[in-house]
């Protein structure tokens, strides 16, 4: 072809120029998405090798000349940016697991402090509610009774926070059980206050009776079930020195459970 031809002709060279682009934009769009998927694969890769290193708790200096290593492997870099690369990244570590340690050191502190004002009351309700079941099963009552450990604060929790801590079944197709949900707290903060809730159910109809609240200087009982609303009420004193709250809460406890066996 006579290229200095197409130089002398604007209009052919407008049409090279277009072919050329067009061309450009063909290969780009379909050899980006390959691209990115071969730098995500590496990346991943990379990765796995970076956390199975950590693991196996390697000292500093170790740690910083291995991932240099991999890092300038993986991606050819120079020697300089993989040395500075490896550096940011342990001392990021670093910072990051100093953070997490005060941060749970906090937390803990936290959590004791709020232990002492809300597991006696806790372990106080639980009580009640074993004491009358108990009773009921040595009268003859055929119950099918159920005891968990659920603790009343979590600390970061991951998953869930909280389950059915006490659960009855009567012969009579009656269920009644109680679930806590716990108290979080997390990066050293309350991030959700306790609260205990007495369901019951026939043949699966399902209805809440009671919620327990427990707050940071208060507690409170309120009936959702309107049968028990007189039991309602609050406390702004340590519950196992109120009488009369005290009396609300072993009362609705007492109705709760007696109308499983009235019914």
């Amino acid at each position: 072809m006579d290229i200095t031809f197409i130089g002398q002709s604007p209009f052919l060279l407008r049409i090279l120029i277009f072919c050329l682009l067009l061309w450009f934009s063909w290969w780009a769009c379909f050899t980006w998405p390959v691209r990115v998927q071969e730098k995500d694969a590496q990346q991943k890769k990379f990765e796995r090798i970076i956390i199975s290193e950590i693991s196996k708790n390697k000292t500093e200096e170790d740690l910083k000349e291995f991932i240099a290593l991999k890092y300038k492997e993986v991606y050819n870099s120079s020697e300089k940016d993989a040395i500075g690369w490896a550096d940011n990244l342990v001392n990021n570590l670093k910072n990051k697991k100093e953070l997490q340690e005060e941060l749970s050191k906090k937390a803990i502190k936290v959590s004791g402090v709020f232990r002492m004002k809300w597991e006696p009351f806790y372990n106080y309700i639980l009580q009640q509610f074993d004491t009358r079941i108990e009773a009921l099963i040595k009268k003859g009552i055929k119950i099918q009774y159920e005891k968990n450990d659920v603790d009343i604060i979590k600390v970061n929790p991951a998953l869930g926070n909280g389950g059915v801590v006490r659960k009855a079944k009567f012969d009579n197709n009656w269920e009644i059980w109680v679930e806590v949900r716990a108290a979080s707290i997390e990066n050293s903060k309350l991030s959700q206050y306790p609260i205990i809730f007495i369901h019951k159910a026939f043949k699966g109809s399902y209805q809440r009776a009671v919620t327990i609240g427990f707050g940071e200087n208060n507690f409170s009982v309120g009936p959702d079930d309107m049968r028990y609303k007189e039991y309602g009420g609050t406390s702004v004193k340590d519950p196992l020195e109120d009488s009369d709250f005290r009396d609300k809460v072993d009362g609705v406890i007492n109705e709760v459970i007696a109308s499983m066996v009235i019914y």
